[in-house]
């Protein structure tokens, strides 16, 4: 094929990556494959950039925090082309976070800039943030779980008189409502 002189073939890639707001625990697994394509698409990276970002999600795993913190480490962009990328989702994931999450990623920023660390930057922040909400979701519902044994258990011990039992139920509404 004959070369046309005017010719200018430019790719576009997109200014930002576009994520979902923040998963609950159940529907994880479906927000991070979702994360991992969203990556692929803004980095063009192909299946390289899904194992790039799988291997945050997996360090979130970890079994206890030394394991955690080093392997949070070892998260740093090393791939030259990512580093727009990488800034990119950090931002990203630093507004969809929830708001408690923010709080202490702020935190964890602030205390890592003292100690002379760099900032954590996208798939590092995926990784502290999967961890620390999953974390604090499952420590949430075992502690829910252990309230309404230990209700349970009372009620069956003792239960209540017609009039408190009347108001213990339209406090569970209530609670259901929010």
């Amino acid at each position: 094929m004959v070369k046309h002189p005017n010719l200018v073939v430019s790719i576009k890639q997109p200014d930002r990556i576009a994520l979902d707001s923040w998963p609950s625990l159940a529907q994880q697994r479906n927000w991070c494959q979702k994360t991992r394509q969203a990556w692929r698409v803004l980095t063009s990276g192909g299946d390289h950039a899904e194992q790039y970002i799988q291997k945050g999600i997996d360090s979130a795993r970890s079994k206890n925090d030394e394991e955690f913190n080093t392997a949070l480490e070892q998260l740093r962009c090393d791939v030259p082309s990512y580093a727009t990328a990488e800034e990119k989702l950090s931002l990203e994931l630093s507004r969809i976070l929830p708001e408690h999450l923010q709080r202490d990623l702020s935190i964890v920023k602030d205390n890592r800039l003292r100690d002379g660390k760099p900032a954590l930057l996208g798939r590092q922040i995926l990784a502290w943030g999967l961890r620390k909400y999953n974390r604090d979701e499952i420590r949430d519902r075992n502690s829910a779980r252990q309230a309404m044994t230990s209700l349970r258990d009372a009620v069956r011990n003792q239960p209540p008189p017609r009039s408190q039992f009347r108001r213990l139920l339209q406090a569970i509404k209530i609670q259901l409502v929010y």
